[in-house]
């Protein structure tokens, strides 16, 4: 990341992964919650395939560090039974939800 900054860059965010499709691997959480912290970068964690792996007591420890992410997605529809395609992305500041998915129509009077 210091690299990129002194490219003149600036790191946007900081992505670990909490389950790979080919093999379920997880990153080290932990580790890179701490470098997202140094850094104050946003921390992301897709954990599409293992968020899964938060509702089993036996699993649960393989995500340590997951609660120290910014946002985390998880496809639903990999584990839920819902129609494929079905994601969903939890994120710990809610401003920044509405700001990224938040639309208003030209059909729609302007909302406050």
């Amino acid at each position: 990341m210091a690299e990129g900054r002194a490219l003149g860059f600036e790191p946007l965010a900081v992505v670990a992964t909490a389950g790979t499709t080919g093999a379920g691997v997880i990153d080290p959480l932990p580790a890179i919650a701490e470098v997202a912290r140094g850094e104050g970068s946003w921390l992301h964690v897709d954990a599409a395939w293992g968020a899964a792996a938060a509702l089993s007591p036996r699993l649960r420890p393989a995500l340590a560090g997951i609660e120290r992410a910014d946002s985390v997605t998880w496809d639903a529809h990999k584990w839920l039974q819902v129609p494929m395609g079905t994601g969903m992305c939890f994120c710990r500041h809610p401003a920044a939800g509405v700001k990224v998915a938040y639309c208003e129509p030209p059909v729609l009077p302007p909302q406050p």
